[in-house]
């Protein structure tokens, strides 16, 4: 997919505001991408959306991203003008200042964050700036989406351009033999607790014969460099992924370096957070993850103010290469041998018979 047809589709996933349990505008969006496509979607008993092939048992790789993203929960009216919240998802107590702005949903209204009412469970009040009724949820006051100079700067890079990413690969594979065996699982309430992630695995209706492919933005920690490529994640801050799927990863990576001078890509232990990874892996799902360098992660910029996430388009175009890449290679070379097990076997030819000779 060319860099700004994939940018147009991350745009209308970040256009769509979300928060834990309020996923309803990137699920409607979707919805609409896969129309658009001819991608069946099917959503099961927990709302998480589950699009590619028809069969769930014949899935060989299941790509999972989230729609949420970090937000304010409104739990009730207090009086005029003035709305109960908890906030739900990662970012420290000292970036909640009174005053910031906030858009309450449904309705996109203009609002701020007003007194700390609890703060162990990090519930406010939330002031409008008109008369409003009701209200489920509310989000910071960031522009949505921007591009420029290939970064992409936004409320909720993490982790719709995942979703997108996911997508993308749907759409670029669509028509080819790997679409019969290619899917995407879009979850709910990861920032809360992989939610619907948990939910899912328990269920256990995807097949154990899956690889299941965790997308992520995670945040730029050293060694990897934001613009520098997609992220091998070898593990995150719980687990460590399967070895033999990040090696089939890597393989793909390397050949495709060789074949295609833009393509970059690092590989990490990505240990700034956990991931949906661990979650599957958990339930017994053999686990691989990529992910993209973000900046600002869950909106903490510097000196403690709320900032637009940003990613590079560049990156996230070589995630989906490579994606695409493992969609149609899988069925093959997952359970043959690796490069690197061929290598080694070459290695122990040629020693085999010099250590025979000589046997101190």
């Amino acid at each position: 997919m060319k860099k700004k047809s994939l940018a147009g589709l991350i745009e209308v996933l970040m256009r769509c505001p979300a928060a834990p349990y309020f996923e309803d505008l990137p699920m409607k969006a979707v919805a609409q991408i896969c129309q658009r496509n001819a991608m069946k979607v099917q959503k099961d008993q927990f709302g998480n959306l589950l699009i590619g092939a028809a069969n769930p048992s014949a899935i060989r790789m299941l790509m999972v991203a989230h729609l949420d993203h970090p937000g304010f929960r409104v739990l009730s009216k207090e009086g005029k003008g003035v709305f109960k919240a908890e906030f739900l998802g990662g970012v420290p107590s000292e970036y909640f200042k009174k005053g910031t702005s906030l858009r309450l949903f449904p309705g996109n209204e203009p609002a701020a964050l007003g007194r700390k009412i609890d703060g162990q469970h990090l519930q406010f009040e939330i002031k409008t700036l008109r008369k409003v009724e009701s209200a489920s949820f509310a989000v910071w006051d960031l522009p949505p989406f921007k591009l420029k100079r290939e970064i992409i700067k936004g409320r909720a890079c993490d982790d719709l351009v995942g979703a997108a990413s996911a997508l993308a690969v749907l759409i670029e594979i669509k028509g080819q033999p790997a679409a019969k065996h290619t899917s995407v699982l879009l979850t709910r309430a990861e920032e809360v607790g992989f939610g619907g992630t948990l939910a899912a695995g328990k269920a256990g209706k995807i097949t154990k014969e899956a690889l299941v492919v965790s997308l992520e933005t995670s945040r730029e920690l050293p060694p990897v460099k934001m613009g520098k490529g997609v992220i091998l994640r070898v593990g995150d801050r719980a687990s460590i992924f399967d070895p033999r799927a990040s090696r089939f990863f890597h393989e793909l990576a390397l050949g495709l370096a060789d074949k295609k001078k833009n393509f970059q890509y690092q590989r990490a232990l990505m240990s700034g957070g956990t991931c949906e990874g661990t979650a599957w892996q958990e339930y017994g799902y053999t686990v691989a993850a990529l992910c993209v360098a973000l900046g600002n992660y869950h909106n903490c910029g510097r000196n403690e103010e709320i900032r637009p996430e940003f990613v590079d388009l560049s990156d996230v175009k070589n995630m989906v290469s490579l994606l695409s890449e493992g969609a149609k290679s899988l069925a093959d070379k997952l359970s043959s041998p690796t490069l690197l097990h061929a290598r080694l076997e070459k290695l122990a030819s040629e020693a085999t018979p010099q250590l025979l000779n000589r046997v101190p």
